[in-house]
């Protein structure tokens, strides 16, 4: 049975020093999100690198299956102080299963770009 893991990039009210925005973990993979600087104007484009690190045993679905049944790596936001304009996926490895049957994924660590424009002046609500 596929298991299907969710990354949303929450809105915060404030931001970490160290360019860290956002980590989580599982058994299957750890997830940071980091971000180009601490403050954005209203003009200023907002920057995030979402690196994924998948554990050796793991792989997960590229972001254009072969297969429309695969669940697919997707990022997606929810908060109304950015809008997305632009996700940079990685170039996708071939895996071969079992069945001979060749799938697109990502494996071990996989940096997925996003960029936002935020709607007010001020510290990076993202």
């Amino acid at each position: 049975m596929a298991k299907k893991i969710v990354l949303f990039l929450f809105v915060f009210g404030f931001v970490f020093s160290s360019g860290q925005l956002f980590s989580q973990e599982t058994e299957h993979l750890k997830v940071n999100v980091y971000q180009s600087k601490d403050f954005y104007s209203a003009k200023d484009t907002v920057k995030l690198a979402v690196v994924l690190d998948i554990n050796s045993k793991y792989h997960i679905q590229s972001w254009k299956p072969k297969d429309e049944n695969f669940i697919k790596t997707e990022i997606t936001s929810e908060g109304n102080s950015y809008k997305m304009s632009g996700i940079v996926y990685p170039q996708d490895k071939p895996y071969k299963l079992e069945s001979n049957e060749e799938i697109n994924v990502y494996g071990n660590e996989t940096i997925i770009g996003v960029i936002l424009i935020p709607d007010k002046i001020g510290r990076a609500n993202v």
